[in-house]
């Protein structure tokens, strides 16, 4: 089973939820690939919550990977989840990125190439590997196919925080992807 290593940096991507589950994956990379040693899902939270789950847990943080959507500012703060995060990191090294916006058949496939070079903590990400499982294309009844989107349900949320997370760990383990910006925030 895959357990922390000390020596390396964390790396975590969230999908950030409006109306859904927000969730966060957490993985290492070494020469044997991907560890994957943390998840974590909850809703109705506001940034802070993410921000003190994440400076609460033992890890040293490389980067924290967030969606495209966090540039939006929120009426409760007016501020965005990004200005928020890299507000609750100052004074830190670690890095505050978007993920770069590509579609979701590229993340599904960035996702493929990464379970190939995968491990998990059983324990820790039991849930979202349950959720992985199930992740599926939606039905259409009418046509009795499966459609080209997926399957808004549960799932989706963890699926689009792994597929942010693939993207991310493919720029270190597949050439095609390196060439995608890192988007790191101006100070």
């Amino acid at each position: 089973d895959v357990v922390v290593s000390p020596h390396l940096d964390v790396q975590v991507a969230f999908d950030i939820g409006r109306g859904d589950n927000t969730v966060a994956w957490f993985w290492q990379e070494d020469s044997h690939g991907i560890q994957w040693i943390d998840y974590y899902t909850n809703n109705g939270q506001q940034a802070q919550h993410y921000i003190d789950m994440l400076l609460a847990k033992p890890y040293k943080y490389s980067r924290v990977h967030l969606p495209h959507d966090a540039r939006a500012k929120t009426f409760a703060t007016h501020k965005s989840a990004l200005e928020q995060f890299v507000d609750g990191f100052e004074g830190t090294d670690t890095q505050i990125n978007i993920v770069p916006s590509l579609s979701v058949e590229d993340g599904i496939e960035a996702s493929r190439q990464v379970l190939k070079r995968s491990n998990f903590n059983s324990e820790k990400c039991y849930y979202g590997i349950e959720c992985l499982r199930v992740y599926r294309k939606k039905w259409d009844a009418t046509n009795q196919c499966f459609m080209k989107t997926p399957l808004h349900d549960y799932s989706s949320d963890t699926a689009d925080a792994f597929r942010y997370a693939a993207i991310m760990a493919n720029k270190r383990f597949k050439p095609a992807l390196s060439t995608l910006p890192i988007m790191p925030l101006p100070m």
